[in-house]
């Protein structure tokens, strides 16, 4: 029973740890699309900087600026409490 009690607790460990995300990984897994279309830049040219981080279970109010292909623009996205990445403001003046 001991070694069933452990397991178990392993078990919940670990998908625990593979819950928490960091804010910039769980933005390339959910709106770096939209970002590389808001930008017209490619993915992997984008620039991705943290300007508010809440890592744990979910992202929620975590923000995310982006940048790329040498635009004098920034976009800024926010999580939501979902978990969904929802554009919070173009900066034009982030670049100058």
């Amino acid at each position: 029973m001991r070694h069933l009690t452990r397991s178990v607790a392993v078990v919940l460990a670990a998908a625990a740890l593979q819950s928490c995300a960091t804010a910039e990984t769980s933005f390339r897994e959910k709106a770096i699309k939209g970002a590389a279309f808001q930008l017209s830049c490619p993915e992997e040219k984008l620039k991705l900087k943290v300007l508010k981080r809440q890592d744990g279970m979910t992202c929620e109010g975590s923000e995310i600026g982006v940048s790329g292909c040498g635009r004098l623009v920034r976009v800024i996205y926010v999580c939501d409490a979902d978990g969904e990445w929802n554009l919070k403001k173009n900066d034009p003046a982030a670049g100058k």
